[in-house]
């Protein structure tokens, strides 16, 4: 029976969610290359987080089943939509050539005004 300080992660593995840390890696990319991610990257993941742009640290959530940690499918869509979330929201788009052409000049007459 879920209560409410039980991991949300915990409640989705009862209901049948459920992937060990090897079979999450399958269904991950390999960060460089062919292939798959590590089971041990997802295990990094989960204890120590893996670091967004904004530098916040964002952990996959995980449990402890008998002898091996597992995750659930759900749980992996949070940590990577939190990562895209994160990395998305701290870019800044460039500026247009035309818009730092703007700014440069808007700079310069203003350092005139202050007598630069």
């Amino acid at each position: 029976m879920a209560t409410s300080d039980t991991p949300r992660v915990l409640t989705e593995i009862l209901d049948g969610d459920r992937l060990t840390l090897s079979q999450a890696a399958r269904l991950l990319p390999a960060s460089r290359g062919e292939g798959r991610r590590s089971p041990a990257t997802l295990w990094r993941h989960g204890h120590d987080g893996a670091k967004a742009q904004d530098g916040n640290r964002v952990k996959l959530e995980m449990v402890k089943c008998g002898m091996s940690w597992c995750t659930s499918r759900a749980a992996l869509e949070r940590f990577v939509v939190a990562l895209t979330c994160a990395d998305t929201a701290a870019t800044i788009p460039p500026r247009s050539p035309a818009a730092r052409s703007r700014a440069s000049a808007a700079a310069s007459a203003k350092l005139q005004t202050m007598g630069a």
